[in-house]
């Protein structure tokens, strides 16, 4: 919730364990500024190239910036890594949707569906999608 206060055990983190990727994970949570995002969540990519996590944060940092396009590339890269995580698979549908790909957008919203059947944002986005009422 509030960053301010997590600060100090995000930068204790970081300095226990330099070489995990936590630290700089959650600095970057909490950074101000889309530059500094960037740069650690670039450093999470580079300590712990196999997980999803530096991909996922950049392709929020992304698509939160405004440009869904540039997100859907690292959302993919995070999917590649782990294919099972939900919010992964909405911010992607989301950003399809942004750039006006519906029919992948409903293909990850599918996707989610078999993860969690019952997931209402991916029920509710499918029927506008698919114009059902």
């Amino acid at each position: 919730g509030d960053c301010n206060a997590a600060a100090f055990w995000y930068d204790l983190a970081a300095r226990r364990e330099p070489g995990s990727e936590y630290g700089p994970l959650y600095q970057g949570i909490c950074a101000a500024g889309d530059a500094e995002k960037r740069a650690l969540f670039q450093q999470v990519i580079g300590l712990n190239p196999a997980n999803d996590r530096g991909y996922y944060w950049m392709g929020i940092t992304e698509e939160r910036s405004g440009d869904c396009a540039a997100a859907i590339p690292w959302f993919l890269h995070a999917l590649e890594r782990n294919n099972q995580v939900v919010p992964t698979r909405l911010a992607l549908a989301r950003c399809y949707e942004q750039t006006g790909a519906a029919e992948f957008a409903a293909g990850e919203y599918r996707a989610i569906l078999v993860l969690q059947p019952d997931y209402r944002a991916a029920l509710q986005a499918l029927e506008r999608l698919e114009g059902r009422p």
